[in-house]
């Protein structure tokens, strides 16, 4: 039986029921209501009062506290207050420390509440109320994190500020345990993009939102939160029926098991329960320490001279019953970028074999589920490997057999189709990356079927096939299995049927 939870571990909110704040937008009909999470102790929780479809929008907040760059809007409002707040703590000596305790997030976002609390610069559509009601987790938080008494002493002597000492302080607890990491859809428009090291998201910020605090913890989460157009925008990763609680993980998923459970008692004083903690995979100490430093690998270069320990790591990942772990799924991509750093026709080859096996293998078992944005990041890379002469460096070498050039070729607007019809699912059709890849769908369709085009890349153009909509013939849809089907033969990869390639 759970534990409760102790009162300044659960968010009061001031709303409740329907009752939801103003700056809400939502078209799914929601309540608040006290969450499923360890049976009730962690507070209150958000519902859907209706079935909600895969990528649907849920909900949307039009410009939320959130740390980004510095825009006119944004300058007027409070960047102007938080510059010159920035400037005074550089020159003071109040505290040591003071030049890296300016760009800690949290600092940064608690010197935004106080600046905009002074200046009375709240927008009317929040309240004070809203942030004073938040979890602080101080009674956990004091013991393992050292930025609320600095933190407290430099803002109180480089403001004007009302609020007390003790008032920033317990602040500080409230910023660091609500504040959530911010990542806005990269736009990948061009079909040469072509970089294992990168996903689909692009860290934007921080934001804190007290609303965004009724969203309780799941590492198997059932919706997932976007930066789109200004907004803050909260989608569904799945189907969700009428009446289940909404849920985010408050953890980076691909953390193996035991960091992931480490993290939420450090920082939430949080035990998960989800399927993937109770019965997840987890490494030894000695394997995940070399695990997370392969894994960090920021530069190609870097995977390239650590090749060989990246590949032995999968090996033993492999063996220890991990294959197909969120922690092998990360090694797969730095493998890729060492092969590539080779720049000859066999790294090219590898490195489309391992896309595909992500892809079509690791990304449908992995523990917790591998994100939709990290899989439509792989389509896409795979995608882009057709255009390899197009790299530059690789314009001298012949990466694949005849015969796989012929089925990448056929497949290639299928694909196309696909990773169009799944950036609408993730960012919606009102986004920048779903409008760029539209167009880049309807470009390939039309010039496909055109002789001079697509067939050049051919040595026998006759093996070039015409593109056919094969959610309505049937034929073409046996074609376009027969040709995938090959094409993971190639790459060692069993035979799948036509619903497990549209996963």
């Amino acid at each position: 039986m759970a534990t409760p939870r102790r009162s300044d571990e659960i968010s009061n909110p001031i709303w409740s029921g329907t009752n939801l704040p103003t700056r809400v937008r939502h078209d799914v009909p929601l309540s608040i209501r006290t969450s499923t999470i360890m049976g009730g102790s962690v507070g209150m929780g958000l519902f859907c009062d209706r079935d909600v479809q895969d990528g649907e929008l849920i909900f949307a907040i039009k410009q939320p506290l959130i740390a980004v760059a510095c825009q006119e809007e944004a300058w007027n409002h409070h960047h102007k207050y938080e510059c010159r707040t920035y400037a005074k703590c550089l020159e003071s000596r109040v505290a040591s420390g003071t030049n890296l305790l300016i760009f800690n997030p949290t600092f940064r976002m608690l010197a935004r509440l106080v600046c905009l609390h002074d200046k009375q610069k709240l927008k009317p559509e929040y309240s004070w109320r809203e942030f004073e009601r938040l979890a602080t987790y101080e009674t956990h938080r004091s013991q393992v994190m050292e930025l609320p008494v600095p933190a407290a002493i430099l803002l109180k002597k480089v403001t004007n500020t009302t609020l007390s000492h003790e008032q920033i302080r317990m602040l500080t607890y409230t910023v660091g345990g609500n504040q959530k990491h911010m990542a806005a859809p990269v736009i990948r428009g061009s079909q040469t993009w072509l970089d294992p090291l990168m996903d689909w998201g692009a860290a934007v910020g921080y934001c804190l939102e007290p609303f965004m605090a009724v969203l309780q913890h799941s590492c198997t989460g059932n919706v997932y939160v976007m930066y789109e157009s200004n907004e803050l925008r909260v989608r569904a990763l799945r189907d969700i029926s009428k009446d289940e609680e909404l849920l985010i993980p408050w953890v980076e998923i691909s953390d193996d098991r035991r960091v992931r459970l480490d993290k939420l008692i450090y920082n939430w004083n949080l035990t998960c329960r989800c399927d993937a903690c109770r019965n997840g995979p987890t490494m030894t100490p000695d394997l995940l320490k070399r695990s997370f430093k392969l894994i960090n690998l920021k530069e190609e270069k870097e995977c390239l001279s650590l090749l060989p320990d990246i590949e032995s790591t999968m090996t033993e990942l492999q063996s220890s019953g991990l294959g197909n772990s969120q922690a092998m799924r990360r090694l797969v991509r730095r493998a890729i970028a060492g092969h590539l750093g080779r720049k000859n026709d066999l790294s090219l080859t590898k490195a489309l074999k391992l896309f595909l096996k992500i892809y079509y293998v690791i990304d449908h078992q992995t523990s917790p589920p591998t994100r939709r944005l990290e899989h439509l990041a792989t389509m896409h890379d795979i995608r882009s490997l057709l255009y390899a002469p197009l790299l530059g460096w690789a314009r001298d070498v012949q990466p694949y057999p005849e015969r796989i050039k012929v089925l990448l070729v056929n497949i290639y607007p299928y694909w196309c189709v696909k990773i169009a019809e799944d950036i609408r699912l993730a960012f919606g059709a009102d986004s920048a990356a779903c409008r760029v890849e539209q167009r880049w769908r309807d470009e390939v369709l039309h010039y496909f079927n055109i002789p001079g085009h697509y067939d050049t890349l051919l040595a026998d153009k006759s093996l070039h096939r015409r593109y056919v909509d094969i959610s309505q013939d049937l034929a073409a849809r046996r074609l376009f299995v027969k040709d995938v089907n090959a094409l993971l033969a190639w790459a060692g990869i069993p035979t799948q049927t036509y619903e497990q390639m549209m996963r």
